[in-house]
């Protein structure tokens, strides 16, 4: 067997990299957990965590942690649009299921977003 000097799976160079808080964060609001649920987790994996500072940061517009978490909703959304979308005019056998969901999240963001521009115009996510 011939070596050629590259990675393969057991190399350091392909191990995957210890997630970080803000990686953690940005998967929590791509699953769109809410705060409580984040604040559990993210004690869970980084146990020396100040909660409270944590939870202060998270409800804080402006501060790097509300952006990664708030990042990470619309990201997920955006994922999982895009990948309907993508389905949807790719002609597969779940084109036409994928081209109506989406449809129907498209509406439902748009009636969503409507009703909280009329009845509270001063909500900001």
């Amino acid at each position: 067997m011939e070596n050629n000097n590259l990675p393969t799976e057991q190399t350091p160079q392909n191990a995957p990299r210890e997630k970080t808080l803000m990686d953690v964060l940005t998967d929590c609001g791509r699953l769109k957990y809410d705060i409580e649920k984040t604040l559990n987790i993210a004690y869970a994996k980084f146990p020396d965590t100040d909660i409270d500072a944590l939870r202060k940061k998270l409800t804080t517009a402006g501060s790097e942690e509300h952006r990664v978490y708030y990042s990470g909703m619309d990201l997920g959304e955006y994922e999982i649009e895009e990948a309907m979308y993508s389905d949807a005019i790719s002609g597969s056998k779940t084109s036409v299921d994928s081209h109506e969901t989406l449809h129907a999240l498209q509406k439902e963001k748009t009636l969503n977003d409507a009703i909280r521009d009329k009845f509270f115009p001063d909500d900001v996510d």
